[in-house]
């Protein structure tokens, strides 16, 4: 067993005015990292080989927050959405927004989600 460090490089700008801030492997996103978009989305959670991949937060510029998990940019399984005013969440389950659902249900769907993470990671 032993250890890959992962860059801690602190932030990439893109011409459409877009950045990512987190953690990168050959100069891609790896591992944690936020990526602010131009148009005011952020998703903030894991990376793999410059993809969205494992646990992770979108903010929608609206103001609405997603919270669950993420294969290769996409969703899957099961997730929680909340509205803008915070007042209001639903259940996603595979990117489809579903049935309204109480707001104690929607933070427990997703507290097992975000457990502390490492900066390196086993092989």
């Amino acid at each position: 067993m032993y250890f890959v460090l992962i860059s801690q490089k602190p932030r990439v700008f893109f011409p459409d005015g877009s950045k990512y801030e987190g953690q990168r492997r050959g100069g891609k996103p790896h591992g944690r990292g936020k990526h602010s978009y131009a148009n005011g989305d952020v998703y903030d959670g894991e990376w793999k080989a410059d993809k969205w991949d494992g646990r992770g937060t979108f903010y929608y510029a609206t103001g609405q927050k997603q919270v669950g998990r993420y294969a290769a940019d996409k969703e899957v399984g099961e997730a929680a959405q909340w509205s803008a005013d915070g007042r209001t969440a639903w259940r996603v389950q595979g990117g489809a927004r579903g049935e309204a659902i109480s707001l104690e249900e929607a933070a427990a769907m997703t507290s097992p989600l975000f457990s502390p993470s490492c900066s390196a990671f086993l092989i």
